[in-house]
C-alpha cells in the first residue's frame, strides 16, 4: 500500500500531466465509467490558465444534462483542436463550437470507436467495418467529419475480395482518463461491468504501446478487488480518488419516463401493431418515453436497451419489465444483425428513403449506435411527427383533426445528414417503414411509398401539400387503425357498450 499511496494524487495535480497538443482517451462507457472529477479538474485548469491547449479528444458516448457536464466540459475555445466521437447529444457548447468552425469534429460509429481502441492496444493500422457505407461517414459522402474545417480524411473506402469496406484510421493515444469502481491496496482496479473492463483494457494498453500516460479515477480503495472485474495495477501510473456519487444513479427508471403527448400515443400504438411474438427489438433511448405502451402491449417478445435496467427499476412497471432485456454495452450485440426489429426516431426522411436522425439543425446528435442498430436490424422503423415543431392536433370521434401545422416538414428534398442509406438497405433487403401521427409510409426500390394515411386527414392538403419530396401513393392507400385515434377515455367506453 505504501508504494500506492505515492501514486494517489489530487484531480488538479493530474490535470497538469495532460500535455499542450496531446491526444487524450477517455473512458465512456456508461456513466459510472465517465472520469468526472478529471474532467472537471482539466476544464478549471483551462479555464484559469489557458493549459491544456490544442489536444485532441477522442471518445465514445457523451454524457449529462446539457448543462456543460460530461464530454462538454472540453467545449471551450482553444482547448481541443478535435474531436473524435460517436455521441455528442448532451453536448451543446462543442456543437456550437463545430457549427461556428471553430473546432475539427468528427462522429463515427460506437463500436467502431471501441475498435480503435483497441487496435491502439494491439498494434493495428486501425479498423474495417461494414459499418457507415452509403451514409455520412462513407468517405464518398463526408467521412464522419462535421464541418468544413476537419480537413483531414480519416476514413477509407476499400473493395477487399469484391465487397466494399470502410477503413477507419488508428490514433495513437499520447494519454487516458478513465474511472473505476475501486481500487485495492495494490492498484489493481475494479470495474462495475465486463464491457467498462475490456474498454479501459484497450485505452489504457493502447497508451501504453505509445509511451502514453494512464489516469485512473477510482471511488472507494478496498483490501482486494475480484479478479474476475479487475484491471493490473501495471496499467496505471497515476490514481485519483473521486468523491462519493453514491447516490446518483446511472439507469432510466419508469418514473423518469417522459409522458406521452397525444401524437406520440398514436404513433406508439401504431408500432406495437409492428411487433410480432418473439422478437427481439431495439428502443432507441430517445424514444424512451414510448416503452410502457409498447412493453405492455400483451405480446411475448423481448426489447433490448442500455438505457433501462429492470434489476433497478423496482418493478415501477409491473409484469411488463419481464419483457426488457438490459445489455451492458449494445453496439456489439446489435453488429451482429440478431435484432428482429429496431425503433429509431428520425430527424428528416427524403423522397429515396434516407434518414437523417443523427444532426438536427445546428445540433449535433451524433450517430452512437445508431448505425450499428440500423444497419443490421431485420426490419427497421424509423419515428417522429410529420412536421417537428409548433404544431397543434386534436382527436375528435375517432379521427385526427389538423389545427395547426409547424413552420417546417420532415419531408424533404434531401436529408443533411445521411444516417441511414436507403439505397444499403433496399441491396441487403431490410424491410424499412416510416411511422407518423398521421400518415405510414414504407420504402420500396429506393422510393418512399405512403401506404396509410389518419381517419379525418386530407390526402392532399394535410399529407401530399406538406412533403417536399416526390412519393409515391400506394394504389392499396388505406386508413389507420380507427383505435389509435380513440380518446382513452372514450375507447373506455366503447368497449363497455361493446
Amino acid at each position: 500500500m505504501k508504494d500506492i499511496k505515492s501514486k494517489l494524487i489530487s484531480a488538479e495535480q493530474a490535470s497538469k500531466l495532460i500535455k499542450n497538443n496531446s491526444r487524450l482517451g477517455i473512458l465512456t462507457v456508461g456513466p459510472r465509467s465517465y472520469p468526472a472529477e478529471l474532467c472537471k479538474a482539466l476544464e478549471r485548469r483551462f479555464v484559469s490558465e489557458g493549459r491544456p491547449k490544442g489536444i485532441e479528444v477522442i471518445f465514445n458516448l457523451s454524457y449529462g444534462e446539457e448543462k456543460g457536464e460530461g464530454i462538454d466540459r472540453f467545449g471551450h475555445q482553444g482547448m481541443v483542436k478535435r474531436f473524435i466521437g460517436s455521441d455528442y447529444s448532451f453536448s451543446p457548447r462543442i456543437s456550437r463550437l463545430i457549427s461556428k468552425n471553430s473546432v475539427q469534429a468528427y462522429c463515427f460509429p460506437s463500436s467502431v470507436i471501441s475498435e480503435m481502441f483497441s487496435a491502439g492496444a494491439h498494434n493495428k493500422p486501425g479498423v474495417i467495418s461494414k459499418l457507415g457505407i452509403g451514409s455520412f461517414v462513407d468517405p464518398r459522402l463526408q467521412g464522419g467529419r462535421l464541418n468544413p474545417c476537419s480537413e483531414e480524411g480519416l476514413v477509407e473506402h476499400l473493395v477487399f475480395r469484391e465487397e466494399e469496406w470502410l477503413f477507419f484510421k488508428n490514433h495513437p493515444l499520447d494519454a487516458v482518463i478513465l474511472k473505476a469502481e475501486a481500487m485495492d491496496e495494490e492498484g489493481n482496479l475494479l470495474f462495475y461491468s465486463p464491457a467498462a473492463k475490456s474498454e479501459a483494457a484497450n485505452l489504457a494498453s493502447a497508451a501504453r504501446k505509445n509511451g502514453g500516460l494512464v489516469i485512473a479515477e477510482v471511488k472507494r480503495i478496498v483490501e482486494r478487488v475480484r479478479w474476475e472485474m479487475s484491471l493490473p495495477a501495471f496499467l496505471f501510473d497515476y490514481y485519483v480518488l473521486a468523491k462519493d456519487e453514491s447516490k446518483r444513479r446511472d439507469k432510466i427508471k419508469s418514473s423518469q419516463l417522459l409522458n406521452l403527448s397525444q401524437e406520440w400515443e398514436i404513433i406508439a400504438g401504431r408500432v406495437t401493431k409492428e411487433i410480432e411474438e418473439e422478437n427481439k427489438v431495439f428502443l432507441s433511448k430517445r424514444l424512451r418515453a414510448m416503452l410502457p405502451k409498447i412493453a405492455s402491449s400483451g405480446k411475448k417478445f423481448k426489447i433490448i436497451a442500455d438505457w433501462f435496467d429492470p434489476w433497478e427499476a423496482e418493478g415501477e412497471l409491473g409484469e411488463e419489465e419481464r419483457n426488457i432485456v438490459f445489455l451492458d454495452y449494445l453496439p456489439h450485440f446489435c453488429d451482429t444483425g440478431l435484432l428482429d426489429l429496431a425503433i429509431v426516431p428520425f430527424n428528416q426522411i427524403d423522397g429515396s428513403g434516407n434518414v437523417n436522425s443523427s444532426k438536427k439543425g445546428h445540433k449535433i446528435i451524433g450517430c452512437n449506435h445508431l448505425l450499428e442498430v440500423c444497419q443490421n436490424s431485420k426490419k427497421v422503423i424509423f419515428c417522429g411527427t410529420f412536421t417537428p415543431n409548433g404544431y397543434s392536433l386534436n382527436l375528435q370521434e375517432g379521427e385526427l383533426r389538423i389545427i395547426k401545422d409547424g413552420r417546417l416538414t420532415s419531408f424533404v428534398p434531401q436529408v443533411e445528414q445521411i444516417t441511414f442509406s436507403s439505397e444499403q438497405a433496399f441491396k441487403y433487403g431490410q424491410e424499412v417503414m416510416y411511422i407518423t401521427e398521421r400518415a405510414v409510409f414504407s420504402l420500396h426500390d429506393e422510393s418512399l411509398v405512403l401506404l396509410e394515411i389518419a381517419p379525418g386527414v386530407n390526402l392532399w392538403q394535410d399529407v401530399i401539400q406538406k412533403m417536399e419530396c416526390e412519393v409515391i401513393i400506394s394504389p392499396q392507400l388505406k386508413l389507420m387503425d380507427f383505435s389509435l385515434f380513440v380518446k382513452k377515455k372514450d375507447l373506455g367506453q366503447l368497449s363497455q357498450i361493446g
